[in-house]
């Protein structure tokens, strides 16, 4: 039988993690085709939602990321397909990896990590009982994505939640690009965060992180007027940082921070 004849359910089954070379990615490719059929795109969604929990890592990524992608399809005078919250929980369990790192996309529309990322960014409203939910439950060294997402995106949530991992992120490490990212979100929380930014800068011993504490208060109590006055702030203190607090976020143009 003819790939493209085969019934749409078999088709997800083939992308499952197996021993035959090359079935998973042309059953994504027939999948997402007629994803782009408006005749056919709720039954592909139908489908593939039962598999956002798949013990099956290969079909559950390959599920998150097209799910994701359908949500962005229009079909003028049809429909748009609005995320489930089956979609934004799983989502937000995808991110705790979240390595700072695209991984190779080697099947249509999978979800890579800053595209999770900037996907519940962009369905925060429906995405922040999920992330606060995680924040709250996941071990320590998981917690940085939620309180950044939570911070970055003005979230209305408990300082004492989002800020911690937010501080420690601010420390030279091993992880790229935590730093920039917890810069921005602490600067997105805006004024009356200092007390907890000195208090946090008398006991810091990481030079990284002092830079950082004194960049942030330096902006609170007298903003750059410019872009370039930030920028040279950032450069005054020797901060190797790529992205200043007034760079729009943009991963694409991140770099190691280290």
């Amino acid at each position: 039988m003819r790939a493209e004849a085969t019934r749409s359910a078999e088709l997800i089954d083939w992308v499952r993690d197996d021993d035959i070379r090359g079935n998973a990615t042309t059953a994504a490719d027939i999948l997402v085709k007629r994803l782009e059929d408006p005749f056919q795109h709720e039954e592909i969604v139908r489908l593939l939602e039962p598999h956002l929990t798949s013990d099956d890592y290969q079909l559950r990524y390959f599920a998150i990321g097209t799910l994701q992608w359908a949500t962005e399809l229009t079909f003028p005078g049809v429909y748009q397909t609005r995320p489930s919250e089956a979609l934004l929980k799983a989502t937000a369990n995808f991110v705790i990896g979240y390595d700072f790192v695209s991984r190779p996309v080697w099947i249509r529309k999978q979800a890579c990590d800053h595209s999770s990322a900037l996907f519940l960014l962009r369905h925060i409203d429906r995405a922040r009982p999920f992330l606060i939910e995680k924040l709250k439950s996941v071990a320590k060294e998981d917690r940085f994505i939620y309180a950044f997402l939570l911070a970055y995106s003005g979230s209305i949530v408990s300082l004492n939640l989002v800020m911690p991992p937010l501080l420690d992120a601010l420390c030279n490490n091993s992880i790229e690009h935590d730093a920039v990212m917890s810069l921005t979100a602490l600067y997105q929380l805006g004024r009356g965060i200092e007390r907890r930014l000195e208090d946090a800068l008398a006991r810091c011993d990481d030079e990284q992180q002092r830079k950082c504490l004194e960049l942030l208060l330096l902006e609170f109590y007298d903003p750059a007027e410019t872009i370039e006055e930030g920028d040279q702030r950032a450069r005054d203190l020797k901060l190797k940082l790529v992205c200043t607090l007034h760079n729009p976020l943009d991963w694409v143009y991140w770099k190691d921070s280290r």
